[in-house]
C-alpha cells in the first residue's frame, strides 16, 4: 500500500507476491524499494508501480524475511544466512538461520536478530557475537530468541526477545541485562524511542511504554520507571507505570503508537 500522508487515502499496490516481511528503500536513485516476502526479494525502482524478482544467489527464497541498507550496501537474510546484494546478485555475508530483523546502530553497525543463534554486529569488516546474557533454556531446550534490537545511542541498545521480556545492554551488546519485571510472558516484537528518554514496546499482549530516568549513567536498576499501554484486542486502553520495584497507572496517548510507526525506518 501506499498513500501521501500516514493518515492516507492507501491505493494497493500491484506487488507479485503475498505476506510482505520487511521494506527497505535504497541503495539506488529515488524511487528504489525493497521489499521481502514467500516470493523472495524484490525490487521496484518506481516507488512500487512495478516490481522485479530478485533471488539470484539466495539459498531460499520462500524464507526471505528482512533486508535493510547500511550506509549504501543492502543486506537480507532468508532462514539460512544473511547476504549482501552487488547490483546483480546476493553473496553470503553470514551463516545465520533465522534472522527477523536488521538494524542499523547510531555508527552505522548492523545489528542481525534471530530465533535461536541470537544476535550479531557488523561494523563494516566483521561479524561479531553480542548476545551474552540473553540466553533461554526452557527443559532441555536453550536458545536464544532475540526479535529485534533497537541502538537508543552510542552507549545504550534494547533487545525485544521471545521469551525473556527486554535486554539491556551498556557495552554495544557484548553483555545484556534482562528486564522482564511487570512485562507479561510472551514476545516483545519491537522497542523505540519515541521521544528523548521515552521508549514504546510492542508485545503480543499490547504496546508498553517506559520512560528512562534523568540521572546521568543510571544502570539498569535505576531506570525502571515503565509505563504500560495495553491493548485488549483493540478494544480499549490500559497504562500503568513501574516506581522502583513496583507499576503504577498512567494515561497514554493513542497518537504515540501513529508517530511511532511514521518514524520507525526499521520496524519489523
Amino acid at each position: 500500500m501506499s498513500a501521501p500522508s500516514l493518515t492516507g487515502p492507501y491505493t494497493h499496490l500491484p506487488l507479485p507476491a503475498k505476506e510482505v516481511h520487511s521494506i527497505a528503500t535504497g541503495p539506488g536513485p529515488p524511487g528504489t524499494v525493497w521489499v521481502t516476502s514467500t516470493g523472495g526479494f524484490l525490487r521496484s525502482s518506481d516507488y512500487g508501480r512495478s516490481w522485479t524478482v530478485e533471488n539470484a544467489g539466495i539459498a531460499s527464497p520462500s524464507t526471505a524475511w528482512a533486508v535493510t541498507d547500511d550506509r549504501g550496501v543492502l543486506f537480507g537474510a532468508d532462514g539460512d544466512a544473511i547476504y549482501t546484494w552487488d547490483g546483480a546478485a546476493w553473496h553470503q555475508s553470514l551463516a545465520m538461520p533465522a534472522v527477523m530483523t536488521l538494524d542499523i546502530g547510531p555508527t552505522g553497525e548492523l545489528w542481525a536478530s534471530s530465533m535461536g543463534p541470537g544476535v550479531r554486529v557488523f561494523d563494516g569488516r566483521t561479524w561479531r557475537e553480542a548476545d551474552a546474557g540473553l540466553a533461554h533454556v526452557h527443559g532441555a531446550v536453550q536458545g536464544t530468541h532475540v526479535v529485534s534490537v533497537t541502538p537508543v545511542s552510542a552507549g545504550l541498545t534494547l533487545a525485544a526477545t521471545m521469551l525473556e521480556g527486554v535486554g539491556v545492554s551498556h557495552d554495544q551488546g557484548r553483555s545484556w541485562d534482562q528486564l522482564s519485571t511487570g512485562l507479561p510472558l510472551g514476545g516483545v516484537w519491537r522497542i523505540l524511542e519515541t521521544a528523548p528518554r521515552q521508549l514504546l514496546a510492542a508485545t503480543e499482549h499490547g504496546i508498553y511504554t517506559y520512560d528512562l530516568p534523568d540521572t546521568a549513567g543510571a544502570g539498569p536498576g535505576w531506570w525502571l520507571l515503565v509505563a504500560t499501554l495495553a491493548v485488549g484486542s483493540g478494544l480499549g486502553l490500559v497504562a500503568a507505570a513501574l516506581v522502583a520495584t513496583g507499576w503504577r497507572r498512567r494515561p497514554v496517548v493513542a497518537q504515540a503508537i501513529l508517530a511511532t510507526r511514521a518514524t520507525n525506518r526499521h520496524g519489523p
